[in-house]
Parts: structure tokens; C-alpha cells; sequence
């Protein structure tokens, strides 16, 4: 299979394959650890599916052989790297089912510039060479036996900031923020501009580790697989950063018992949940183990009609080795028990109206206890950070008309000052103490009382070159 290529890529015929040439950034992962247990489930796959069911775990090519004519593409830089972003067309002229693997194992397949770029051309404007078309499914997964995703690679931004250069900061999060928002609204898109229509719906399976950017990818997806594998987390106010790609409104719009609660908490703390979590908090919609993963690829193969989310997510659930929230079928037990959720309840929900009141709540509740323990970790954070993440998890929970358009051009605004030096912002400190230097971090401030409202509210001003309808304007058409 040959895609034409841009002025800036070129086409290598072996095998069928095309190499597709984009700028790579050489950036450095996050730091994370897994966690999680396995156990098992089954479902049936009609004969004559364009995968044939395996029980191995997932994989760019594992739990689904192929049985068609379909074969990879290999999209990649033209040195000497692995490729970053594989895409696998659907099996038959009937299959619908395309399948992109985030690959960079040996980095958690945190995302790269090159890869966003990547993620950009599959999902780019209808006809636009190499683009999915409409009326498909995607299967968005990552390599190896480790994540799905970590996050965004972010060290070669604290580097470039030592150097007093803003602009690689700048493009990462522009382009960043634009294939998340892109991914999103295809899964509706049946009114595209240049007539083509079609949704293109993205199920994100959420095997392993889910953090930071990965999560952007992901949870603004309407289908969201998680497994005893799964390692959930948003820990951004560690490295002096925020809970962005749309997560400040995203986790405002939780829905569960305690919405308000467990956005602030998820947001500040940077908790790490499993799959029985993520589904209790309505972070994941389905559950499957990963051994049947594949049977439930090969599944997701049979779909016929038009695909949009409701119809995609029906389909699914007729899988037998697919549970929903609620069901007893899943195996995992939550890591945050009845009694964890109520002191989350009362110490981060409406009644305590700041993050130093939060605090406050928790180590009232007792030394020793689980409130302890988030107050500690709370208390390595960048205390700026927790201010401006409070801040936005606020607004966007207050206000009612906020979408994730708004949601991703605000936090350009403050991902973009985030880039400042300190004492106006910590996130080159908190990535260089990290991942750079391996050191605990110096911030700006040394409690969450001295940092100054005035200083919060600019990470919400407008910055430098932004239009009415947001920096990537052009990339916001279908």
C-alpha cells in the first residue's frame, strides 16, 4: 500500500510500505511505574472476521493476526529510528476497522513532536493524503507490555528553557492540544465541511499505563477499554505543570457521586487508579481482560453500518468478554476504597473553597491515615502549580457552557505561561529536578499561601500571537 506523500516526505517501495519523513524532536519520557494483575474473560467471533482471535496480550500486532490483505504502514523519520506511529488498514473492502499504535515502547510511548504530527496526517482533513476516511473505527493502542501512553515527552522543552527558547514549548503544546481536539470531534464529524461525512470513532484502549498527553489522546473519546492493567494518572503538578489536554474540563465533567471532589483530586494530587476506578469515576466505559483484548479486535471487525458512537459501543457490548461500568464481571478491586472516597468527598469537595483549605481538611482528619498521605504528596508539588490547577478545574466546573474547544484555547493561554522563568512559573524547574537533574525540585514557593492570587490569574491572560478563535484555527477544520 503506497500514501502520497506531501513536499516533505518521500515514499520507499519496499514491501509495500511507506516511509513517511516528518521533524523529530529527541525528547525524554516521563517517569512511571505500572501496576495491576490479570485474570480472564471470553467472547465469540464470527467466522470470516478480518482478524483471527488470539489469547497472547496486546501489541501492535499481538491478540489480532491478521487474516486479510491489509498491511502496515510504517510512518517514521528517515534516520534511524523505529517507527513512531504504525497504522494498519482494515483487513477487506468490508472492514471498517483501522488499527494506529502509539510506538515508542523503550519510552512508554510518550508522545513525541514527530508523533503528533504523525497522529495529524491519520486523522488530518478528510481526502488529505493518507487520512482515515469517514465511517471508520479506529483501535488506538500503544507497544510493548508497558503503556499505552506517559505522557508527553517534556524534557527537551526544560532544555530548550535553560537556553531561554520558548518556541519548541510553544509548537509542542500547539500541536499537541490540536491532534486532541482533531481526534475528538471526528468521532462525530458527520457533518464535515468538504462533504465526505462520516464519523471516525476512536476506541482507546487503555492497556497498561495512561498518563498526561496519553490521556488527551484518549479520554475524549466516547469508547475507553480498560484491563487489569491499567495504570490511570494526571501528574502534572509534579513537574510544575497542570492537568491540561482538555483535562481541566474533562475531569470537571466526571460523572459520578462527587464530580467537583474527584477532579480537584485527581487534578492535584495525581492519584493513580486502576481500571475498577476508572470506571467507578467514569474515567473508563468498558472493561476487558488483557488476554482477550484481540478476541475483542476481531470482534470490533464484524461491525457493519454506519459507525458512530452509539452504534460502535452497542456492537462492543455484544462481545462476552466486554463488561460495562456496574457489571460484576470485573476483576479488579478499586484502589480507592468506600472510606478513601468519603474523605475525598470531605476534603476536596464545594464546602472547602481553596487549595490551603483542602490541606487543612486533610490533616485534620488524622496523622497515619490515608488523608495524611495525600496531604504529604501534596505538599511536594509545585504549590504554584495546585493554585493554577484550582483555578481552572474551578472555572471549568462553573461554568456550564464551557466546551473542549474553550477548554484546550485556555490552556494554551496557560501552557504557554507556564514557559516563563521562575518566580513566574515552575514547570522548567520541575521537569529539569525530574527528569533531568534527579533532584527534588526548588519551587518558586514554598507554601500554597504565598503565592499571590495576582500572579495566578495571569496564566489565564491572553498570550502573544493568539487570534479570537485560538491558535490552531486552520487545524480545527474537518
Amino acid at each position: 500500500m503506497t500514501i502520497p506523500m506531501s513536499s516533505l516526505s518521500r515514499t520507499c517501495s519496499s514491501a509495500g510500505r511507506s516511509v513517511v519523513f516528518t521533524r523529530r524532536v529527541a525528547l525524554y519520557s516521563r517517569h512511571v511505574v505500572p501496576a495491576g494483575d490479570r485474570s480472564s474473560s471470553r467472547c465469540r467471533v464470527p467466522n470470516g472476521a478480518g482478524f483471527t482471535a488470539s489469547s497472547s496480550s496486546s501489541g501492535p500486532i499481538k491478540g489480532a493476526k491478521r487474516s486479510g490483505g491489509n498491511k502496515q504502514v510504517r510512518m517514521f523519520s528517515t534516520g534511524n529510528d523505529a517507527a513512531e506511529v504504525l497504522h494498519t488498514p482494515p483487513s477487506g473492502a468490508s472492514s471498517k476497522l483501522h488499527t494506529v499504535t502509539l510506538n515508542r515502547p523503550k519510552k512508554l510511548n510518550s508522545l513525541s513532536l514527530n508523533m503528533i504530527r504523525l497522529l495529524e496526517r491519520l486523522y488530518g482533513k478528510r481526502g488529505a493524503a493518507g487520512a482515515i476516511p469517514g465511517n471508520s473505527i479506529v483501535w488506538m493502542e500503544g507497544a510493548g507490555e508497558k503503556a499505552f501512553c506517559a505522557g508527553g515527552d517534556v524534557a527537551a522543552l526544560a532544555e530548550a528553557l535553560r537556553r531561554g527558547d520558548r518556541t519548541l514549548g510553544g509548537e509542542f503544546f500547539h500541536s499537541e492540544y490540536a491532534v486532541d481536539y482533531r481526534i475528538a470531534t471526528q468521532n462525530a464529524a458527520a457533518d464535515a465541511k468538504d462533504g465526505s461525512g462520516g464519523n471516525i470513532v476512536t476506541v482507546s484502549v487503555w492497556d497498561k499505563i495512561i498518563m498526561g498527553g496519553g490521556v488527551g489522546l484518549g479520554f475524549h473519546n466516547p469508547i475507553r477499554i480498560v484491563t487489569e492493567k491499567t495504570t490511570f494518572a494526571m501528574p502534572e503538578t509534579k513537574i510544575g505543570l497542570f492537568p491540561d489536554v482538555g483535562m481541566t474540563w474533562g475531569l470537571s465533567r466526571l460523572r459520578n457521586q462527587d464530580p467537583l471532589a474527584i477532579a480537584r483530586f485527581l487534578g492535584l494530587v495525581g492519584f493513580r487508579l486502576n481500571a475498577a476506578d476508572c470506571l467507578n469515576f467514569g474515567i473508563g466505559t468498558h472493561f476487558v481482560e488483557q488476554k482477550d483484548l484481540g478476541l475483542v479486535k476481531a470482534h470490533l471487525d464484524t461491525f457493519s453500518g454506519d459507525a458512530n458512537a452509539d452504534s460502535v459501543a452497542t456492537h462492543l457490548e455484544t462481545c462476552g468478554a466486554v463488561a460495562k461500568k456496574g457489571s460484576s464481571v470485573v476483576s479488579v478491586e478499586p484502589t480507592l476504597k468506600e472510606a478513601d472516597c468519603s474523605v475525598i468527598s470531605r476534603c476536596f469537595g464545594a464546602s472547602v473553597d481553596s487549595v490551603a483549605g483542602i490541606l487543612g481538611a486533610l490533616d485534620a482528619e488524622g496523622a497515619g491515615s490515608f488523608a495524611a498521605k495525600i496531604a504529604a504528596t501534596l505538599r511536594e508539588m509545585s504549590p504554584l502549580s495546585l493554585q493554577v490547577s484550582f483555578a481552572a478545574i474551578q472555572r471549568h466546573h462553573l461554568e456550564e457552557t464551557a466546551t473542549l474547544r474553550s477548554a484546550l484555547q485556555l490552556e494554551y493561554r496557560m501552557a504557554m505561561n507556564c514557559l516563563r522563568p521562575q518566580p513566574e512559573a515552575d514547570f522548567a524547574e520541575g521537569v529539569a529536578a525530574l527528569l533531568l537533574d534527579k533532584r527534588s525540585a526548588k519551587w518558586a514557593h514554598e507554601r500554597v499561601e504565598q503565592v499571590p492570587s495576582e500572579l495566578v490569574d495571569t496564566f489565564f491572560l491572553p498570550v502573544s500571537g493568539e487570534t479570537k478563535l485560538g491558535p490552531w484555527a486552520k487545524e480545527l477544520e474537518i
